[in-house]
């Protein structure tokens, strides 16, 4: 996707929500930033994050109402993505080229269907007074990574909270054929041990390897809400740093701190196999994701994004602490 403010700007809605609307956590993260934080049009990107968290909380509080444009869309997995929306719904951009121009929601049926992306109906928000595009389309994901972390990447350092014992945080589709206490090889020549993976859903692993040699100091997690559409954001991938867009994201204000289901950002841009279990920071370094692949909700050649796993949510289910 070709992101660029001027489509953020045209497409989200001129002001920003009432501000008695706006959860206080999104406001505190906005208030505790930087003076200058680097990005473009900061302006913009403020009204994006509020947007995109206070519809998530109209939608917990049930102020929302779904309006479809057709009938018979359940077939191809509309009821299925509305049954629980948190689990599978995203907030912000939306592809003009591959899938249709606005900000809105996002929707991804895990069953296979045999239409592209498509704009199914609107989410009207009555205390907003804003209605909101809802596109769905089916993920097809490739994950950048091979079987082992010897192809994959090391987002950083952890270490158990509850034996002390060190290792590294990878993605968990990297380990996928590993079973917990087995031999996970690793890029040097040496051995890890596999100590905790939740793949699936949450795509996250800790591998048990020898200490760290040096100092290390704490990672910072970036904290909640996470970026909205708009951010810049580093991708540490195997060859070099690489800047990349947040173009839409899930909830983040109520749902991280659970196993059920992986709660995801997507980048205007995917990276390349064996980049699984980079890390994925903001402009300040501070930590927001694990890389881990590319999806495809559009079933059109060049309609890819990147796909990211938020770093809270893996620290949290592994019960580990990250570090640098």
């Amino acid at each position: 996707m070709n992101y660029s403010d001027g489509y953020l700007s045209e497409t989200l809605p001129l002001y920003g929500p009432p501000a008695l609307l706006v959860p206080p956590e999104v406001e505190l993260a906005i208030a505790q930033e930087n003076e200058s934080s680097g990005l473009d049009d900061e302006d913009l990107l403020r009204r994006s994050r509020r947007w995109t968290h206070t519809l998530f909380s109209e939608m917990r509080l049930g102020q929302w109402v779904f309006r479809p444009r057709t009938s018979g869309m359940a077939s191809w997995g509309l009821s299925t993505a509305l049954n629980n929306p948190f689990e599978r719904c995203a907030i912000g951009l939306m592809d003009p080229e591959h899938e249709a121009p606005g900000f809105g929601l996002v929707l991804t049926s895990q069953l296979p269907i045999d239409r592209p992306f498509e704009l199914v109906g609107d989410a009207f928000f009555p205390r907003l007074e804003q209605t909101f595009p809802v596109g769905l389309g089916s993920a097809r994901t490739e994950l950048h990574a091979l079987a082992h972390p010897v192809g994959a990447t090391t987002a950083c350092w952890a270490r158990s909270r509850k034996t002390a014992l060190w290792g590294v945080l990878t993605a968990g589709h990297a380990v996928r054929h590993v079973g917990r206490g087995g031999a996970v090889a690793m890029s040097l020549g040496q051995q890890g041990q596999l100590g905790r993976a939740r793949y699936p859903p949450i795509d996250a692993a800790f591998v048990l390897t020898t200490p760290p040699s040096g100092p290390t100091s704490p990672l910072p997690v970036a904290p909640l809400p996470c970026p909205a559409a708009g951010f810049r954001v580093w991708v540490e991938s195997q060859k070099t740093s690489q800047q990349r867009r947040v173009i839409r994201t899930m909830d983040t204000l109520g749902v991280v701190r659970t196993g059920a289901f992986p709660v995801l950002s997507f980048l205007d841009l995917p990276c390349v196999p064996g980049d699984s279990g980079a890390l994925v920071s903001d402009l300040n370094r501070q930590g927001l994701g694990l890389y881990l692949g590319s999806m495809n909700t559009s079933q059109v050649s060049g309609g890819v994004v990147g796909l990211v796993q938020n770093l809270e949510q893996a620290v949290h289910v592994l019960k580990v602490d990250p570090f640098i």
